[in-house]
């Protein structure tokens, strides 16, 4: 087994796999696209004779990274492959003097992560519902986020999630098929293909006519909503438009506890970017 980074012919295999080891998930080759040309993305992929059997990603937003994506083959399990692509990011996190190392697991990952010191640090709660058309115009507060906005919103977001994420919040702005709202202070909300999020306010009425046009620009569409437990007005807001707990993951740590101020980070990006 030799562990390398993530290349382009990789994706339609790991695509495979990951949809496999995680059972309820549609397809990542889209994230995978991403992550091959990111420069602030460590890649790491196992490979036996030469066809990749697991991976493992971490974002680097400077004094923390995010662990997403980890998989391996389920013909391939019990054989070590996770414990040593975990290996291998963990070297890279303790070689580059992270803060904070953070990833949101499954039960059967949690006992994986536990061994690398990794400790629990909440919950993250997923939801899911469809996107409803608005009933009235947007509240007077939220408008649709122009590149002006861009500084504010990256200053709102470090300050919620504890570490700055400008490289990713600019590549969710820049997407086409993404809506993105704003409103005073910074506060935005990114209405993706998918889901609502990120979600960022400092109050929940301003969170709440965020999610409202996050959700009437997707109407008729499945969507998903992540948010951290410890921000219990966020899983209020969810289940008050429509919204369905569907399960809860640990969310972990390695090093120190996030610094970031929850109570103003309503929705997480996703399952693997925090």
């Amino acid at each position: 087994m030799t562990i390398g980074p993530l290349r382009r012919a990789d994706i339609p295999v790991l695509d495979r796999i990951l949809c496999a080891a995680y059972g309820s998930i549609g397809s990542v080759a889209k994230r995978l696209e991403r992550y091959a040309v990111a420069q602030r993305v460590a890649t790491f992929v196992a490979s036996c004779d030469g066809a990749p059997v697991g991976c493992v990603f971490a974002s680097d937003y400077g004094t923390v990274a995010y662990v997403s994506l980890m998989g391996v083959d389920p013909a391939g399990q019990r054989r070590g492959i996770g414990t040593t692509l975990f290996a291998a990011l963990i070297a890279w996190t303790d070689a580059r003097g992270f803060a904070s190392v953070q990833l949101d697991a499954t039960p059967d990952g949690a006992r994986l992560y536990e061994r690398f010191a990794f400790f629990d640090d909440g919950e993250t709660v997923v939801f899911d519902g469809v996107g409803r058309a608005a009933d009235r115009a947007l509240a007077p507060a939220v408008r649709p986020a122009r590149h002006a906005d861009l500084d504010a919103m990256w200053r709102a977001d470090r300050d919620a999630f504890g570490a700055d994420r400008a490289e990713v919040i600019g590549q969710l702005c820049a997407d086409p098929t993404n809506a993105v709202f704003v409103a005073d202070r910074g506060a935005f909300a990114v209405a993706q293909a998918e889901a609502i999020g990120p979600l960022v306010a400092a109050t929940p009425d301003i969170a709440a006519a965020l999610f409202d046009a996050s959700s009437a620009a997707r109407p008729g569409d499945a969507l998903r909503f992540v948010a951290p437990s410890d921000n219990p007005k966020a899983l209020a807001l969810a289940s008050s438009r429509g919204f369905v707990e569907r399960r809860r993951l640990a969310h972990m740590a390695y090093g120190a506890r996030s610094s970031g101020d929850r109570k103003q980070l309503f929705a997480r990006i996703n399952l693997g970017q925090g």
